[in-house]
């Protein structure tokens, strides 16, 4: 059954995972944000804690914004190829929990 963008959003909203396609692979998504949901997630996955996920963003702000340390080449290499299929690995600040 194919589930409305509303009801995405519902899942989503309270603290729920869903799974959706990529330009590379199918991914497990909940928002970042939201500590009971990404706990969701390290369950579903029966992933060790001490193992990173990723954070998906929409814009050069939301790096600046869940980022610290930012190279100094990265509004480039934003530029440059995004977007796309481009993984860029920095170290989260103190909004993404952990």
């Amino acid at each position: 059954m194919m589930e409305t963008n509303t009801d995405l959003k519902a899942i989503l909203a309270n603290g729920g995972a869903v799974v959706l396609p990529t330009e590379t692979v199918y991914g497990l998504f909940a928002r970042a944000l939201d500590e009971k949901a990404v706990n969701h997630v390290y369950e579903l996955k029966n992933r060790p804690r001490d193992k990173a996920m990723n954070l998906n963003v929409a814009s050069y702000e939301d790096i600046l914004t869940y980022s610290k340390e930012q190279p100094d080449y990265l509004k480039k290499l934003y530029d440059a190829f995004l977007p796309g299929p481009l993984t860029i690995i920095l170290k989260a600040n103190s909004q993404v929990p952990k």
